[in-house]
């Protein structure tokens, strides 16, 4: 006959294989004949609590424990029965107990983590789990403390976690991947690339690297790559419902219109959410094939938005991005209505109302955007930036994704602080409200989803944008919108939800390009026509302007239009189409140059005999670029501020040589500035003579200032 100890042992094998009933009765025939012995109780109990009946086993534990108190092992397993019946402060004390019994058991610290995490405390988990690799480090267990910390948005020691486990186990495609994350979360996106296709190398069916590593390259254009990641996903995974939505967006992106919405119904039909149907109402193409297409578009967005209304779809955006329009403003419509729908749609987090710096010395503004590096906003935004009176104004420049081109570091430089937003709109409304600021600056609303969705929730007292996207953006928490006199009308008022501020001068402090010299050729262009170029995003071609631009060549026989061919070869084949039907005539004298790096774009404007400055949504940074250069930029304004800039630029100068009141104006005068070298020659000396007023003015800076202080006064007499 077995002894005690032996069948105790008998029963601990059957345990451990799962055997869970032969176990309980070795364990109960024990305790029939030794009703107090301790590790038949707690074993009983251990087997109770896993066959569903806690309190069964709770109370064997606790038996157990009043004949031997000092066991770490009895508290660690009473702590999982107390945990299984809900009792999670006392679970808790178990398991702290455990560990100080015995503080040298890795088990008993993953336990304590485990028991934390049950209660909610992911803080005491963390350094639960700290404690136990540092008794047992192992590349799970650091993928473990990555995800908590990641959890608690401590993304620098998530990263630092991950990159433990990757030293550990340089093979594991899970910590390689999961370092990735953390460093996409925090806005480090080529970093992030390295490391998800590091992933692919030792996984190449790794479906969560495939998904971020196509979102990250779609988010910096790199649109073919995406797609190729995206259609291996759903070769492995064809119900990745995520995966099918990127794809759709990444083919949207690259004008394949009609696919990407045949995806959304897709995923629509395979995970509907408020969303979806969010995403599937406000697609658009990004360039038309004609007017007719373009208005089909536009009326099918609000009969859409429409009926996200009628059923109550609302998208809660306390965690996921709200749905950005970028291409909506280049229709040439007053976007007012659509845009304050939109926004009536989501449900941002409720907030505390900000109270500001209480700094009673200097007002704290924060300017916020993605593009604050060699791109179109930072060239515009950059000067403002960094002549705002230091004296009155403490200024943190916040980043998403921060590179370390020489106008990022020129704008980092000149203010106060700065701050990395991660690429969390959760994370980042705390970032930012952290900062206690008395006036967040947008720059831009609308050109991407994180800005957007932040513009949705009150995080300073005061909240401005400016024209860096000018439209509205249709958010009840947005107070002010900055324009000037000439860029909107009195009457202007009615297209924003915000309220419109008109400055005498335009709050942009602009540095003159230096135009280089560079011969035609060097381009490919003959020397002996008439160039008349419109270096613009395809996207600003309303097709409208077609029959100007016909209207142009058709007048002038050696009239040679220079267009840039987009990032995306489709866009470039949709436009092209549409202007051969327009002017088969003439489409022989449209060249498409490939995109310019930024000295051979600015030696381009000026090498045009005439600029054509697109209609409804004009040029910004090329404009000051051609200016610069002394070309006449022919210009009709519109109603709408994104049609006005050049109209403005000039009113500052002076000289409205090249401002026209109709598209017939526009050929003629646009043949003439063309064709007659005198004429040309004139405007350009006046172009010359008036310019300096558009570069390095602070005017406009010294209006923005006055105008904050009074806004800022307002706010705290509210």
């Amino acid at each position: 006959m077995p002894t005690v100890q032996e069948a105790i042992l008998e029963a601990i094998g059957h345990h451990r294989a799962g055997r869970l009933e032969q176990a309980e009765a070795i364990y109960r025939r024990v305790l029939s004949q030794f009703p107090e012995h301790p590790d038949a109780l707690h074993l009983l109990g251990v087997v109770c609590t896993e066959r569903g009946d806690a309190q069964t086993g709770l109370d064997l534990i606790s038996r157990a424990l009043a004949i031997n108190p000092h066991s770490a092992t009895y508290h660690l397993n009473l702590s999982r029965s107390l945990r299984d019946l809900g009792r999670h402060d006392q679970a808790l004390a178990a398991a702290r107990r455990a560990v100080e019994l015995r503080p040298d058991d890795a088990d008993g610290w993953l336990n304590l983590r485990n028991i934390a995490l049950a209660a909610g405390d992911i803080d005491q988990a963390i350094e639960a789990l700290r404690r136990a690799i540092g008794l047992a480090a192992t590349a799970q267990l650091y993928i473990d403390l990555g995800n908590l910390l990641r959890s608690r948005y401590r993304l620098p020691e998530a990263q630092q976690a991950y990159r433990q486990a990757v030293a550990l186990d340089p093979r594991s495609a899970s910590a390689a991947n999961n370092l990735g994350v953390a460093l996409m979360e925090q806005g480090r996106a080529s970093e992030a690339v390295q490391q998800f296709a590091h992933t692919l190398s030792i996984n190449p069916r790794h479906e969560n690297a495939l998904l971020n590593l196509g979102i990250l390259y779609r988010r910096d254009g790199q649109l073919a790559p995406a797609v190729d990641c995206l259609r291996r996903l759903l070769a492995i995974a064809p119900r990745n419902a995520e995966a099918i939505v990127e794809l759709a967006a990444a083919l949207a992106q690259q004008g394949h219109t009609t696919e990407s919405e045949a995806r959304l119904h897709e995923a629509i039909r395979l995970r509907p959410s408020p969303r979806l149907r969010v995403v599937e109402a406000t697609l658009l193409p990004p360039i038309f094939t004609s007017r007719e297409h373009l208005l089909e578009w536009r009326h099918r967005l609000e009969s859409r938005v429409q009926r996200l209304h009628a059923d109550g779809v609302k998208l809660d955006i306390a965690a996921d991005v709200a749905r950005h329009m970028f291409y909506l403003p280049y229709q040439g419509m007053d976007d007012r209505a659509i845009m304050q729908r939109l926004a009536e749609l989501y449900v941002p987090p409720k907030m505390d109302r900000p109270a500001g710096s209480g700094d009673g010395w200097r007002i704290h503004v924060g300017f916020v955007s993605r593009y604050f590096r060699n791109h179109t906003i930072g060239r515009l935004m950059a000067g403002m930036i960094q002549r705002l009176d230091r004296r009155d104004f403490h200024v943190t420049v916040f980043f998403f994704d921060r590179r370390k081109d020489e106008l990022a570091q020129r704008i980092a430089s000149s203010a106060d602080a700065t701050v990395d937003l991660p690429d969390s709109v959760a994370m980042s409304r705390q970032v930012i409200s952290a900062a206690k600021l008395d006036v967040l600056f947008y720059t831009d609303v609308g050109m991407e989803p994180l800005n957007y969705t932040l513009a949705m929730s009150r995080l300073a007292p005061v909240q401005c944008v400016t024209w860096g996207h000018p439209d509205t953006t249709g958010s009840p928490e947005m107070d002010y919108f900055i324009s000037g006199t000439d860029l909107d009308t009195d009457a202007g008022r009615q297209f924003y939800t915000e309220r419109l501020v008109r400055l005498a001068h335009l709050p942009i402090v602009y540095d003159r390009p230096v135009t280089p010299g560079r011969p035609r050729g060097h381009f490919g262009l003959p020397d002996d026509a008439h160039l008349y170029g419109c270096p613009q995003s395809l996207f600003k071609f309303h097709p409208d302007f077609d029959a100007v631009l016909a209207g142009i060549l058709r007048r002038d026989p050696r009239g040679m239009l220079v267009l840039l061919e987009a990032h995306e070869p489709n866009w470039t084949r949709i436009l092209r189409t549409r202007l051969a039907a327009a002017m088969p005539d003439a489409i022989e004298r449209i060249r498409f140059l490939p995109a310019q790096p930024y000295q051979n774009f600015l030696a381009l404007c000026g090498l045009f005999d005439v600029m054509l400055d697109p209609l409804h949504f004009g040029g910004g940074n090329t404009t000051y670029e051609a200016l610069a250069a002394g070309t006449p930029v022919v210009t009709l304004p519109g109603q709408y501020l994104r049609g006005r800039i050049a109209f403005a630029l000039y009113r500052s100068m002076g000289v409205m040589d090249c401002v026209v009141r109709s598209a017939e104006q526009y050929a003629d005068l646009a043949v003439r500035l063309g064709t007659d070298r005198d004429l040309r020659a004139q405007v350009s000396r006046r172009i010359d003579a008036c310019s300096n007023v558009l570069f390095g003015n602070e005017s406009g800076v010294r209006e923005l200032e006055a105008f904050l202080k009074e806004a800022v006064a307002t706010a705290k007499r509210r």
